[in-house]
C-alpha cells in the first residue's frame, strides 16, 4: 500500500450565510488548570453574546458530560463576556467582571470533556468537546486555558481552539488572546492511494460536519482521470476512478464546493502514485561543510531522474528531510540546511523557494567525511570528501563549497567535485554550480560584451563587461586594465577561481577609486588551472568621457 499526503497548492473559503441566532451565545474560554498563582486556583468557563441584543439566561443550561448545572436569573448584553465558576469561587473572580457561579459544579476534567450550553427550550446552542490532545505541553494540570479563535466560526471544531498566550495564562471576562474573527479553520487533506483506481481522502475535519457532500466536486486538470463515484464514510472520502492512477505521474485533483459549517473550501491536491526511488535517481550536488562564522552549512540535491520524487521518502544521514509529503520535480534542485538565513546571509543570490530547513543536519567535518543520501532501504547517493578536493591555489577555504561538475559524472570519481568560484560567491546554494561543465567543445572563450563603455550613468554601457565561458579545471583568473601608454590602470582581478562561465564588469575608476579619462585602453586576462594550462587575452576598448 502507498499513502500520500497531499500537497495543498492553494485553498479558498467562502463565508455563507447563516441565521446567528444559532450560535448567539458561544463558549469562548476552557481553563481546567487549577495551578499556578497568577489566576484564582479554580477552573472555569466562559460565554459570550455574540449578537445584537441582549439575552436573558434565566433557565439556560451548562452541560459538562452527563452533568447539568442550571443558570441562575442573569442577562448578557451584546458584545460582553460572561465568566462561569464553580459554586462558592465567585468572589476569588469578581473583579474579572460579569461572574455566575453555578450550583453544584466544582471541577473540570485535564483529560477533556463534552461541554454544551442549552437555551430555556432545552436547544442545544453551541457545543465543544475538548481533549488533553488539544494542548502543545505535557503537562496539561498547568497548561493555560483554552481560547476559541472566531466567536463566529459555526463549529467549535480542535482548529478554531488554541492555547492562551496571555501572560496570565488566560483571559478570564475579556477578548481572548487569539482572538480573530476572519479566522477560518484550513483543510488538511490526505490522501493514500488504497489500489491504482481507488482514492481515500481525509480532511482534518469531523465528516460528520459536511453539508451537502453529493454537492461537492472532484475533478483532474487536464482531464487526466475522473472520479466516477464519491462515497462518504465516518472516517474520511471514499473516491472510485474511471481508470487507473499511472505510475510517477504527477496528479492535480480539484476539490470544490465541499461545505463544512457553511463555509465553502476550494482546494487544489497533488497527488502521485511514485515507483521506488532507484540509486543516482538523486545526486549530491554541492556541499558546504565548512560555513563562514554565523553561516550553515548546507546539502545540494538535484533530480536527475526524470521522474517526480517525494522527498518525505528519503533520509540525509539519518535525518528525515521533509515530515511531510514534497514533491522534488525532475531537474529541480533543493537545499537542505538548518537555517535559510543563515546561508543567505553570505550567499545573497540563494533561491529562497528551494530551500527545505530541516531539524538537523548530519555532522559534516570540516577537513573530510562522508555525506550519505538513502532511503530506509537503500543508499540513492553518497560523496566521500576532503579538504584537498578544493583548487590548490585557494589558500582559504572556509565558507566556499565543493561543487559537482556534472550530473552524470560517478560521484566520487577523481575531479568530479572541485570549489565553488570566488567570483560566484563561494557557493550557488538552488541554482545551477559555477564549476558545472556541459558536454560540449573543449575551448575556453573570453570576450568583451561592447568595445566601448560611457560611464554615464544613464544605464546605457556604464560599465564594461568582461564575459567567459572555460573548459579547463579550476579555472583561475587575472583581470587587469591598462591604459594606451601600457600602465596599469585597474587589477581588477588577481588570482580568483572563476567557475566555468560568468561575467565580470568594471566601471572606469582606478585602484583607488577614482575616474579614468576617455581614451583606448587594453583588458589584458590570463587564465591558468591547476593541471598547467595558461592561456593569455588581450582585447582592446574605447572609454567615452561626456
Amino acid at each position: 500500500m502507498k499513502k500520500i499526503q497531499c500537497i495543498l497548492l492553494f485553498t479558498f473559503a467562502f463565508l455563507s450565510g447563516y441565521k446567528t441566532a444559532w450560535a448567539q451565545i458561544v463558549l469562548t474560554e476552557i481553563r481546567t488548570n487549577t495551578i499556578g498563582a497568577d489566576l484564582p486556583p479554580y477552573p472555569y468557563i466562559e460565554i459570550y453574546n455574540n449578537g445584537n441584543a441582549s439575552l436573558n439566561l434565566t433557565g439556560y443550561k451548562l452541560h459538562i458530560d452527563s452533568a447539568c448545572y442550571l443558570f441562575p436569573n442573569r442577562r448578557l448584553a451584546p458584545k460582553q463576556f460572561m465568566l462561569l465558576v464553580p459554586e462558592g469561587t465567585e468572589a476569588e473572580f469578581r473583579h474579572f467582571g460579569n461572574v455566575v457561579s453555578l450550583l453544584g459544579w466544582q471541577s473540570l476534567s485535564h483529560k477533556g470533556a463534552v461541554v454544551q450550553l442549552l437555551d430555556q427550550t432545552g436547544m442545544m446552542i453551541d457545543k465543544v468537546a475538548y481533549s488533553d490532545r488539544w494542548y502543545e505541553g505535557e503537562q496539561v494540570n498547568k497548561a493555560p486555558s483554552l481560547e476559541r479563535i472566531n466567536p463566529g466560526y459555526k463549529c467549535n471544531v480542535q482548529p478554531n481552539w488554541k492555547e492562551s498566550s496571555a501572560p496570565l495564562g488566560g483571559t478570564p471576562g475579556f477578548r481572548n488572546s487569539v482572538w480573530n474573527e476572519s479566522y477560518v479553520p484550513a483543510l488538511l487533506p490526505q490522501v493514500e492511494i488504497r489500489d491504482p483506481l481507488t482514492l481515500w481522502l481525509t480532511v482534518g475535519l469531523p465528516l460528520h460536519l459536511a453539508e451537502n457532500l453529493s454537492g461537492a466536486s472532484f475533478s483532474f486538470v487536464d482531464d487526466l482521470n475522473t472520479v466516477k463515484e464519491v462515497v462518504q464514510e465516518d472516517e474520511g472520502i471514499r473516491l472510485l476512478l474511471e481508470k487507473s492512477l499511472e505510475e510517477d505521474l504527477v496528479y492535480e485533483l480539484n476539490m470544490t464546493a465541499l461545505y463544512f459549517c457553511a463555509i465553502s473550501y476550494h482546494t487544489k491536491l497533488v497527488i502521485l502514485r511514485s515507483s521506488d526511488v532507484m540509486e543516482q535517481d538523486i545526486v549530491i550536488n554541492e556541499v558546504l561543510f565548512n560555513p563562514k562564522d554565523n553561516g550553515a552549512a548546507f546539502v545540494e540535491i538535484y533530480n536527475r531522474s526524470g521522474k517526480p520524487i517525494d522527498l518525505s521518502t528519503c533520509l540525509l544521514g539519518g535525518y528525515p528531510i521533509s515530515l511531510e509529503r514534497h514533491l522534488l520535480l525532475s531537474g529541480e534542485f533543493r537545499v537542505l540546511t538548518t537555517s535559510f538565513e543563515n546561508v543567505a546571509r553570505y550567499y545573497p543570490a540563494a533561491v529562497h523557494d528551494v530551500f527545505i530547513e530541516m531539524l538537523r543536519l548530519p555532522r559534516m567535518a570540516n577537513a573530510d567525511g562522508e555525506v550519505v543520501l538513502k532511503t530506509t532501504r537503500k543508499t540513492i547517493d553518497s560523496l566521500v570528501y576532503t579538504r584537498e578536493m578544493h583548487q590548490p591555489f585557494l589558500r582559504n577555504v572556509k565558507g566556499i563549497s565543493l561543487e559537482r561538475r556534472g550530473y552524470d559524472l560517478a560521484t566520487n570519481a577523481p575531479g568530479s567535485f572541485t570549489s565553488a568560484a570566488v567570483l560566484a560567491g563561494g557557493a550557488t546554494p538552488g541554482y545551477e554550480n559555477s564549476s558545472f561543465v556541459e558536454k560540449k567543445e573543449e575551448k575556453n572563450n573570453l570576450f568583451l560584451r561592447s568595445q566601448t563603455m560611457s560611464p554615464n550613468g544613464d544605464g546605457v554601457e556604464d560599465f564594461l563587461t568582461v564575459v567567459y565561458d572555460f573548459s579547463i579545471v579550476d579555472p583561475m583568473l587575472n583581470v587587469t586594465i591598462f591604459d594606451d601608454k601600457g600602465r596599469i590602470v585597474n587589477r581588477l582581478i588577481r588570482n580568483k577561481s572563476a567557475g566555468q562561465r560568468g561575467e565580470i564588469r568594471w566601471d572606469g575608476k582606478d585602484d583607488n577609486g577614482q575616474d579614468v579619462k576617455g581614451g583606448f585602453y587594453i583588458c589584458h586576462a590570463e587564465l591558468y588551472g591547476s593541471l598547467g594550462h595558461f592561456q593569455s587575452f588581450k582585447l582592446t576598448f574605447v572609454l567615452i568621457r561626456r
